[in-house]
């Protein structure tokens, strides 16, 4: 027993005053204060501590912390870690609404979806355009843009985006503006819109297109190539 007690104060002392405990240290700085170096004298060679102070404060590298968790790190990049899937070279700490950090892009990305293989034929009510782009969760935004063939009438075309390409469907998923559209005009028509994207879910979710004509013009078509192709791509 003797020896034990022997063995660990070689490597620790610890002291308990007026509610203070030291571990390595017989001065502890605050209520609970860890020398590891066991070298600390007073504010010097505190690279090494860990100090809790009377408001729950807690210092790493710092005796006297001044925010609820206070690091000090004389080297870049040796002050914090955050190792949990998220990471990457280049991200940024982001915050959920409750908080929670993790790791994601301060400049935006982009990734392209799929467009049409083939024209599609317009009509009045909404269709599959053969056009879907895979967002991450969270917010995003979608860019849309066409050309539109054989109006036969002045008029619009009105798009929106659905997470099925059988059915209008946006489960786990909000849109602004809901729908969105450009005017077309008798013969050629060229234009775009764009889409803000909050998919609430905790996965990736593909976004099919749809459109249908309105207006006078009854028919049109979305065509695959000319003086424009059609695209579709997402920025988060």
């Amino acid at each position: 027993m003797k020896k034990s007690l022997l063995f660990l104060s070689v490597f620790f002392t610890c002291s308990i005053a007026f509610g203070q405990v030291g571990v390595n240290t017989e001065n502890p700085q605050g209520v609970f204060h860890i020398d590891a170096a066991r070298n600390t004298n007073g504010n010097t060679n505190i690279s090494d501590d860990v100090v809790v102070d009377t408001q729950g404060r807690v210092g790493v590298g710092t005796n006297v912390p001044q925010t609820k968790v206070d690091i000090r790190s004389a080297t870049q990049g040796g002050g914090f870690r955050l190792q949990d899937g998220s990471q990457g070279d280049g991200k940024v700490l982001l915050s959920d609404a409750s908080g929670n950090a993790s790791w994601g892009n301060l400049i935006p990305g982009t990734s392209a979806g799929t467009k049409p293989s083939t024209n599609m034929t317009l009509s009045r009510s909404f269709e599959y355009l053969g056009m879907y782009v895979t967002v991450p969760p969270g917010k995003s935004q979608v860019y849309v843009g066409g050309m539109v063939r054989a109006a036969n009438a002045p008029g619009y075309i009105t798009t929106r985006l659905s997470v099925s390409n059988t059915s209008l469907s946006t489960i786990n998923i909000s849109q602004i503006p809901g729908l969105a559209g450009f005017t077309v005009h008798t013969g050629t028509s060229v234009g775009q819109v764009s889409f803000f994207i909050n998919n609430t879910d905790s996965v990736q979710k593909t976004l099919y297109l749809w459109g249908a004509i309105a207006g006078d013009t009854s028919t049109a078509t979305w065509i695959l190539s000319g003086v424009a192709e059609p695209f579709i791509f997402v920025a988060y």
